[in-house]
This record gives C-alpha cells, structure tokens and sequence, in this order.
C-alpha cells in the first residue's frame, strides 16, 4: 500500500512538472522572438465571439502567459500540440507516436489518482488486459524515463525554430 501510494504521488508531480515546463517553454519561445502565430492559437482556444479581443491582448510575455493560464491546459496533449503549432513547432511531426501515446496514458492516470484516491491500486482499472498497471517502484522509474524523453524530444522540436 505504502509503495503504490507513493507512486501515485510521484506521478502526480511528474505529470505537474511536464506541465510547468511545457508552459514555461510555451513563453520562453515568444521571449526568444520566435514568430507566433496569434490567429492560430486563438482559433483554437478562444470562443468564436472572444478571437479579435484575444488577438489583440497577445501582445506582451505577460499577457501570453495570462492567455495560457486561462485558456490552455498543458495536461492535455491536443491543447499541448495546437499550442506549439501556432509558433510552428510541429510536436506531432516530431515525437514519437508511442512515446505521445505513452504520455497520454500516464497524464490519464494521474487524473485518476487525484480523483479517486491517491491509493490507487490499479491504474488502468477500466481497461481490459492481460496485466494490470500497478503502481510501483519500477512503474514509477520507467514513467521518469517516459517523461524526461517526452520533455527531451518537445525541446529539440521548440530550438530548431
């Protein structure tokens, strides 16, 4: 119980230091000067009768960073796709399906340990499989690999612009 309860725990926070860091990244692109897109990005985020006024806010880091807070959710990997689309930064062109598909999975969990119970003990209980995903040691130091590959991989993609 112990063990899966702190595993639950790491992925927790796992899971909030990719967000932290993909939406760090997000700015540090317009604090680089790399080109983005205002259109773009408020097309997919904003309602239909918010876009002009929204276009015309995105103007400063700030404001980029006020849009962001509010708008995009960096625990989702759509919203994380579309967001660095509008400064051409093609994540999906780039990365790994499996590894995409492999983060999903764990941000999934996550929303399940925070709202069901942190001790959780079979992550992917609605899903039918031969083996469980039981949290543990060993999930918990392949899920660091998963990330730090993943936050590896958006990197390389955001300097290339």
């Amino acid at each position: 119980m112990y063990e899966s309860a702190l595993s639950n725990l790491l992925l927790v926070s796992l899971v909030t230091g990719l967000e932290t860091y993909l939406k760090t990244r997000f700015t540090e692109l317009y604090q680089e000067g790399v080109l983005l897109e205002s259109n773009s990005l408020v097309k997919c985020f904003s309602k239909k009768e918010e876009r002009i006024r929204d276009v015309g806010l995105l103007n400063s880091d700030d404001s980029l960073m006020e849009y962001a807070n509010k708008k995009i959710n960096f625990q989702n990997y759509k919203h994380i796709k579309d967001a660095y689309k509008a400064f051409g930064v093609r994540l999906h062109e780039q990365i790994d399906n499996d590894l995409i598909t492999k983060i999903k999975k764990l941000i999934s969990y996550r929303h399940k340990i925070i709202h069901f119970s942190i001790s959780l003990g079979i992550l992917d209980i609605n899903e039918y499989r031969e083996e469980p995903v039981l949290p543990s040691k060993t999930f918990i130091e392949k899920s660091i690999k998963e990330f730090d590959e993943f936050i590896m991989a958006v990197h390389r993609a955001s300097i290339k612009r």
